[in-house]
């Protein structure tokens, strides 16, 4: 036996994994999305919330697309802090991503769905699904009806949050060119040309903008728990697309307290009165057999 060892001398190494594998198996994403393409449009409260999470899901090629700018006064219901004031929200969004992220690879595009299109900026069809967070209902009805001239379909979802914490909604639609879309949602109930979203847990008719600093602040009122509560249920249904282990249409929504909304002199439409089992229940069950997008028999919807 040797007498004498240098053991005194022997220095641990401790090896710490950095590769994408090892961190982002470690952080409870999927390998199977980090090759998938997803064109995430609208950055706000809700846009937001999707990236950061589809990001640490394991989502690397994420296509921003917004035009808007952050302001001081998104700040409290926003992901992203001061220091983005003044900045474009997807190209802040990309700026945090990559920061905080090390293999994201996100994109930024700073015009409206509308120019981008236009401008070829966009190819719908080279993206394996698409997320709309606009809040817009016009421009979100136009591309509801875009995608559905997809020849082989594209999955879309379309996701949006109620005023005052009353609830959150996510639709899956564009697979396969199924019955059901963002459009047989709406209808006009009293003919006076006036869209509602039969999904709305809010009666129709109602105006919920409000201004706490003049005109030009005007927002509709909900908090960060609602946004992030919304954008939780829109992601979930995206890596279920996304890993192949949903392809049917579907309206999935989060129902919340409604007391400072009916304190506020709002009414609640009859869909939130539904029990949590029945919303749950009628998630695949929306389509309209009189949606002109769809063109859905009624023997067929029935």
């Amino acid at each position: 036996p040797m007498i004498g060892g240098r053991s005194k001398q022997i220095m641990p190494i401790v090896i710490t994994r950095r590769d994408k594998n090892y961190l982002v198996r470690r952080g409870g994403g999927d390998m199977a999305v980090t090759d998938k393409r997803v064109l995430l449009l609208g950055c706000g409260a809700v846009g937001g919330h999707i990236a950061f999470e589809l990001s640490r899901a394991g989502v690397e090629q994420l296509i921003l697309l917004d035009f808007d700018t952050l302001q001081e006064q998104n700040t409290y219901r926003h992901v992203l802090g001061r220091q983005y004031w003044g900045t474009n929200k997807a190209l802040a969004l990309k700026q945090a991503l990559r920061r905080q992220l090390p293999f994201s690879q996100a994109q930024a595009i700073t015009t409206s769905i509308e120019v981008a299109l236009e401008a070829d900026h966009v190819n719908l069809t080279h993206y394996d699904l698409i997320i709309s967070a606009m809040g817009n209902p016009t421009s979100e009805l136009a591309l509801n009806e875009h995608v559905r001239q997809i020849e082989n379909g594209l999955p879309i979802i379309f996701t949006w949050l109620e005023p005052l914490g009353i609830g959150g909604h996510a639709l899956l639609t564009g697979i396969h060119k199924k019955p059901g879309c963002l459009e047989c949602l709406y209808s006009d109930p009293n003919g006076s040309g006036e869209l509602h979203n039969r999904a709305s847990f809010a009666a129709p008719g109602q105006t919920f903008r409000r201004s706490l600093a003049g005109c030009d602040s005007l927002h509709t009122p909900y908090g960060s728990l609602d946004a992030a509560q919304t954008a939780q249920a829109a992601t979930r249904l995206a890596i279920d697309v996304l890993t192949g282990k949903e392809n049917q249409h579907r309206l999935r929504s989060w129902k919340g307290n409604s007391d400072t909304f009916t304190e506020a002199n709002f009414i609640l439409a009859p869909r939130y009165r539904f029990s949590v089992d029945k919303i749950a229940a009628q998630e695949t069950s929306f389509a309209s057999p009189t949606c002109r997008i769809c063109s859905i028999k009624t023997n067929e919807a029935s």
